[in-house]
């Protein structure tokens, strides 16, 4: 008996991305509980309608039970492994591994490969929660990775190896490295092997081509072609042509890592491929969401930032001819890079936080690697001699780029998550009376608004200020209106960027060791830094300002800023270690007396009794070490809040137990990796975890 494919098709056409749609609300309600109950109106709303018949009811069902499962199994596992693991992929900071079936992570460093067979002691690592909105988020990233949890390893042996694609990258990146250029590597591993390693580079980041260099159904579109187009020209045999050609692309799709964006190119085209031998009656929004469910057969997938791009990058040629009317073709890749643009937006800012205005003509970028750079690179796996005149090829363009990407640079902060939703509701009424040719002025308006308020909103006039949780290191944020202050700035870019932050007003650095001088050499090429303050007897700082107006501080200094006068009590005397070196400060701000120690001593303690009054809140010496914190010092300054700034489970064994109980007489005492940012304003204090 015949079965008619294309009757039986048709129970799914239009059907399948209410599936996509739930599972993604449902994704997301679990980081953020409110949109439970959007995906229980939503359900209601399936049921209310009967937009699904039994099959895909069932298909729902299905996945919504083993995505929770697989989402909440995530670090359930094994406090202890010892045996045998098999290595999956090594990057430069961390390898996946597999052990009992199930996928695992390490950030050690170690002198292995893909496909290894190890055997192995290891521990489980704690994953530590973000420290503030817009952290990197650990536990996100391993799940989007469909990894269970993190493990230190803490001895190994390499006993054999097996067959692995992964290795077969490894070897090849390795044989190419020897070959090409150092100055185009990343750039070559990157475009035809999708190595992630162009993160770090502003060049790209502020023209928003990222995603762009990222392997993609376009990398696969070059090969299929090539390999069709030969094997027919030499067998005119086209099935025999086709098979071979899809057969290519699924072994390179391996050999990169079978990355989310070239599985979903290379499913997609294989499904299209059916639905034409077929004959079935599916629309390319069915394609488009039998793709998505298909990925979710790992289905923490959703939560991979690649996932994300490519699922989006895909949506936006699906709808771009019913948005975009005009016949034009350079009109058309405007109005196409602008479209990408705005709904990718969020993602991008929340990633990069800056922009060149020069993105708006990002497809130029795009159709230059993709027209020349991309085949190129190619041909230069086979032809290696074409090394020389790459690399002056790319050199050249990359100058061009990086002049381009620095100008007109906007910063953006962070989009929390009631903006994306403000955001993201906004858009779909734009496209949607757009596609109606309606009430455009309205929409278009309420959209640059939105943007407008986004970018003046971290500006407001307010005052507070951050301890940030940085790690063994101390940084402080003071934000007193609109102008912007730093104690110490150890691992403090990460969170500026965040912030939107373009300039600072002064930077107090207590003394030269890199737990508190941290990143101020990079602060200062980045973000335009007024003035840098700094102990008189501190010889390392001055050297590394360059044209930043740098002012040496000792015992007695007042220093103006705004309404905030803060006091040197520090400096009396040079000492030859540069933790009693330490910059003193006591003020007042916002309803509160503040004292900042940084390193000092118990030595040094001794020395400002005399100067010292009640304060408020003691910014803790040296990490809560036994070296300070004095119980005479404490009795003089009698804190109502005490605050460490220290790494959980440290190699310095800090904070001290005696010191932290001693403060515990006195104070509240709040230590970063506990609370993640401590944010004090005026009469009160919050915590981020």
């Amino acid at each position: 008996m015949k079965i008619n494919y294309a009757l039986k098709s048709r129970q799914f056409s239009d059907k399948l991305h209410y599936l996509v749609i739930a599972l993604i609300i449902l994704a997301i309600s679990l980081y953020y509980y409110f949109f439970l109950i959007v995906f229980f109106i939503y359900l209601y709303f399936l049921y209310r309608y009967k937009l699904l018949n039994k099959v895909l009811v069932i298909i729902l069902v299905f996945f919504i039970i083993y995505f929770l499962y697989s989402f909440y199994m995530t670090n359930v596992s094994p406090n202890y492994i010892s045996g045998k693991i098999y290595i999956s992929e090594v990057k430069d900071s961390y390898f996946t591994f597999y052990y009992k079936f199930n996928k695992y992570i390490a950030y050690n460093k170690l002198d292995i490969k893909p496909g290894d067979i190890l055997e192995i002691n290891a521990t489980k690592s704690m994953i530590l929660s973000p420290s503030y909105e817009g952290d990197f988020n650990t536990l996100t990233f391993i799940r989007g990775k469909n990894v269970k949890a993190i493990y230190d390893i803490e001895s190994y042996q390499i006993t054999n190896y097996f067959f692995n694609f992964n290795r077969i990258r490894y070897l090849i990146l390795n044989f190419y490295k020897t070959r090409i250029d150092s100055n185009y590597f990343d750039l070559f591993s990157c475009l035809v092997l999708g190595e992630n390693n162009l993160n770090e580079l502003t060049t790209y980041t502020n023209l928003n081509i990222l995603h762009i260099l990222a392997l993609s159904g376009f990398h696969l579109l070059i090969i299929y072609n090539f390999t069709f187009n030969l094997l027919f020209k030499l067998t005119k045999k086209y099935t025999l042509s086709e098979n071979i050609a899809l057969g290519i692309i699924f072994l390179y799709t391996l050999l990169c890592g079978s990355s989310p964006s070239l599985l979903r190119a290379f499913i997609f085209l294989l499904v299209k491929k059916l639905k034409q031998k077929l004959n079935l009656k599916l629309t390319n929004l069915d394609l488009y969401s039998l793709t998505f469910l298909i990925l979710l057969i790992k289905p923490l997938t959703i939560y991979n930032i690649g996932f994300i791009f490519s699922q989006l990058a895909s949506f936006i040629i699906l709808y771009m001819p019913a948005l975009i009317k005009t016949k034009n073709k350079l009109l058309k890749n405007i109005y196409s890079n602008l479209i990408f643009l705005s709904i990718s937006f969020p993602f991008i800012t929340n990633m990069t936080n800056a922009l060149s205005l020069f993105s708006l003509l990002s497809f130029i970028f795009s159709y230059i690697f993709s027209v020349i750079f991309i085949p190129l690179m190619f041909i230069f796996l086979i032809i290696q001699s074409l090394s020389h005149y790459l690399t002056f090829l790319i050199m050249g363009f990359n100058i061009e780029l990086e002049f381009v990407s620095n100008i007109l640079v906007i910063h953006f902060p962070y989009m929390n998550n009631i903006f994306k939703l403000i955001y993201y509701l906004i858009l779909f009424f734009i496209f949607y009376f757009y596609s109606l040719n309606k009430k455009k002025r309205i929409i278009n308006l309420s959209y640059f608004v939105l943007l407008i308020f986004y970018l003046i909103y971290p500006n407001l006039t307010y005052k507070e200020i951050i301890f940030l949780d940085v790690g063994q290191g101390d940084s402080t944020f003071i934000k007193n209106g609109n102008s912007i202050y730093l104690i110490d700035c150890y691992n403090a870019l990460d969170y500026l960027d965040k912030r939107g932050i373009s300039k600072i007003e002064a930077i107090f650095i207590s003394h030269s060791d890199s737990d508190h001088l941290g990143d101020l050499e990079t602060i200062l090429k980045e973000i335009k830094v007024n003035k840098v303050y700094y102990s008189f007897y501190d010889e390392v700082t001055p050297t590394l300002l360059n044209n930043t107006i740098g002012i040496p501080l000792k015992f007695g200094d007042i220093i103006t800023l705004d309404d905030l006068k803060i006091k040197v009590l520090s400096g009396m005397v040079s000492y030859s270690e540069t933790n009693l070196n330490s910059l003193i400060l006591e003020f007042y701000f916002n309803g509160y007396n503040y004292l900042f120690t940084g390193d000092t001593t118990i030595e040094v303690e001794e020395t400002i009794l005399p100067y010292l009054s009640d304060i408020d809140v003691l910014k803790v010496a040296h990490h809560g070490s036994s070296t300070s914190s004095s119980i005479e010092f404490l009795e003089q300054v009698r804190p109502e809040i005490a605050i460490v700034s220290v790494a959980y489970n440290n190699r310095y064994g800090l904070p001290d137990i005696e010191v932290i109980n001693r403060l515990k007489r006195y104070a509240d005492v709040y230590l970063t990796y506990k609370c993640g940012n401590i944010k004090i304003k005026e009469k009160s204090l919050t915590t981020y975890k």
